[in-house]
């Protein structure tokens, strides 16, 4: 594991340059390493299935991330990158792979001409394939497609060019939403939908939220100068609970 915090030389030489999507993209297992490869606690069954999914040698082999804000939808991510970087993963195709998030709102502010624009979202998804190596990640899918992509992108039909790259297994995606950007937006476009696989992320249990308190207490502790007795950690997840 030590040896791995620094990357193999040479090993991203192997895969395709990916200029575009490194411009509009936050390279998360690059963030991981530096955090010291952190795991989720609990989501088990997630975990898995997200992994199971994203093995598959077809075109089912995406991703549909949902759940409400706050229930770990972005920490199970960076576990899979974390994994997927020391080689802990079941299957050893999902192992050494680069996880990436393409900032799609970022790239349509930056190119206001919308055919422009839509020939760079097609360059970064064809330098994806190319490169070899990318599992995709797209944050708050709902804004993207339907009703919800004519406020966000100026109706640059993200929806449509996605579909042409969900049909080739070589671009696996992990799209995150919210139940509500679910059935108001994704469900109405259903041969997109039919793409992917849904995962959802459910709320912890209490002996895991306990788990999470506790491994964040000591930074706290560090920042505001105050002991935080196990008891009242207890108090916590009960009363949050009610």
């Amino acid at each position: 594991k030590n040896l791995r915090k620094h990357g193999a030389i040479g090993r991203e030489w192997a895969a395709g340059y990916t200029i575009s999507l490194d411009r509009f993209s936050y390279d998360i297992s690059k963030s991981v390493t530096a955090m010291g490869f952190p795991k989720a606690i609990g989501h088990e069954h997630e975990k898995a299935a997200i992994e199971q999914i994203l093995s598959r040698q077809d075109v089912n082999n995406n991703v549909l991330l949902v759940g409400n804000p706050g229930a770990g939808r972005k920490r199970l991510i960076q576990d899979f990158a974390s994994r997927s970087a020391l080689g802990e993963n079941k299957s050893n195709l999902l192992n050494y792979k680069r996880v990436v998030e393409l900032d799609l709102s970022y790239l349509l502010a930056s190119i206001q001409n919308f055919e422009e624009a839509e020939a760079v979202v097609n360059e970064t998804f064809q330098e994806a394939i190319q490169a070899g190596n990318i599992i995709l990640v797209l944050d708050e899918f709902h804004n993207f497609v339907g009703e919800g992509l004519e406020a966000a992108a100026g109706r640059i039909n993200i929806a449509g060019i996605l579909t042409s790259f969900l049909r080739n297994p070589d671009f696996p995606l992990i799209a995150v939403t919210t139940y509500a950007g679910l059935h108001r937006y994704i469900e109405q476009n259903p041969s997109l939908l039919a793409f992917f696989e849904k995962v959802e992320v459910t709320e912890l249990s209490g002996d895991e939220s306990l788990a999470v308190l506790q491994e964040v207490v000591p930074s706290l502790e560090r920042l505001y100068k105050r002991f935080i007795s196990y008891p009242a950690l207890k108090s916590i997840v009960a009363f949050a609970d009610k």
